[in-house]
């Protein structure tokens, strides 16, 4: 159950939580390679932002990976992969990591996890850029540090089989809605895949996601929102008085849950329509910057092969070796 789980103990933030963590991350990746630096290269490094879009930019392409991947994918497996991606790079930059090829290595962990057998040849059959060979020996290399930084918490609650449920409880609530409400299945998965594209699996609980799809779902349509209204108060068991009416209080609970629905879809909304604006604005100028700070990592990784701070420390000798 989530309620128990380590995705919500360990992997469910608040904004301000995830942000000083991204802070965090890229602070410590240049206080790591200052020593090395020369006066002015600094500027080369990527900032947050930066590396935020670039993630952004990652997880958008990884989409038509999904739908193109051969044989066809759960939903569960992009939405766990995604979530191993998101999670690997609160800890993890991306000048230190090719995010391309830690999405490509997080598909192919969540395959595993979600049972869904294809060999390492199959899989990189599907990948686009890259020799067979070189792409089949990272993915392999990334997947025990891709654990390592999941903290080996590899089961991830999605909001799809919580959406299923949503959708019998409307139906059986509330049969006569006047229209099928199967109808809004294909924006609530837009919806899913916007979430993608945000911080929504780490800020939120899938029911939650669930939920707001469905309310994506019916405004897309513009249907009223208490359509949903009255199936939670259903679901919820709301007391109706037939001289009062429903109880007000416990009505309140509806009505914060929705509030809180209505900000997710809110929030993913606007997280999608940011990385719109951006990607137009900034996409070259930060593929430039990236390129840039690609030829100073190459200078970094001589320079600190002769560091004598990142010189490998011999290891003791065991006695019985002597």
């Amino acid at each position: 159950m989530y309620s128990t789980s380590t995705q919500k103990r360990s992997w469910t933030f608040t904004p301000e939580a995830i942000q000083e963590k991204r802070n965090q991350t890229n602070e410590q990746f240049r206080e790591k390679h200052r020593i090395l630096l020369e006066p002015g290269e600094e500027e080369f490094f990527l900032t947050s932002s930066d590396e935020l879009l670039m993630q952004r930019m990652i997880e958008h392409a990884a989409l038509t990976f999904a739908e193109s991947f051969r044989p066809h994918i759960f939903s569960s497996i992009k939405w766990t992969a995604y979530a191993y991606f998101k999670r690997a790079f609160l800890g993890w930059s991306v000048m230190d990591f090719s995010p391309k090829i830690v999405m490509m290595a997080c598909f192919y962990v969540a395959m595993k996890t979600d049972e869904f057998f294809v060999t390492i040849d199959d899989f990189v059959g599907n990948l686009k850029t890259g020799t067979i060979e070189g792409n089949i020996s990272r993915i392999l290399g990334l997947e025990p540090e891709i654990l390592q930084a999941n903290r080996y918490h590899l089961t991830v609650h999605c909001p799809y089989r919580p959406f299923e449920g949503h959708m019998m409880d409307i139906k059986k609530h509330i049969p006569h809605l006047g229209f099928d409400v199967e109808s809004i299945r294909q924006d609530a998965y837009k919806f899913f895949d916007e979430c993608l594209i945000s911080d929504a699996m780490v800020l939120y609980s899938p029911s939650h996601i669930a939920l707001a799809a469905i309310l994506y779902g019916l405004s897309q349509q513009n249907r009223e929102v208490d359509i949903l209204r009255d199936a939670l108060s259903k679901v919820l068991g709301v007391q109706e008085d037939p001289w009062n009416g429903k109880n007000p209080e416990e009505m309140s609970n509806v009505d914060r849950l929705l509030n809180k629905i209505s900000e997710i879809v809110a929030r993913v909304t606007s997280s999608h329509e940011e990385f719109d604006a951006n990607y137009k604005l900034h996409s070259k100028s930060l593929m430039k910057r990236s390129n840039a700070f690609a030829e100073l990592n190459k200078n970094l990784g001589d320079r600190k092969a002769n560091h004598p701070v990142f010189a490998k420390k011999e290891q003791p000798v065991d006695s019985d070796d002597d």
